[in-house]
């Protein structure tokens, strides 16, 4: 167990070092580092931590377009 903490505590810092180095990356650029070491082993949890995403943004897709209720089509007039 104490072998499998200190290896996960390498990859994070390697994965920290990795997304300092691309100071401005965008949120897909750290995702796709992100999965790089996913794949290799280390929790989610565990990994979006250095990347500054939550779990929200990495299992979500941000939508195109306006959020919240549309514009109504229909408006009562009202007579004074």
């Amino acid at each position: 167990m104490l072998k499998i903490n200190i290896a996960e505590k390498e990859i994070e810092s390697k994965l920290r070092d990795e997304i300092l180095a691309k100071n401005d990356s965008s949120l897909e650029e750290r995702k796709a580092i992100l999965s790089s070491y996913i794949l290799q082993g280390i929790f989610v949890g565990t990994a979006l931590r250095p990347c500054g995403i939550n779990k929200h943004q990495y299992y979500h897709k941000t939508k195109i377009g306006k959020s919240g209720v549309k514009k109504a089509k229909r408006h009562i007039k009202l007579l004074d």
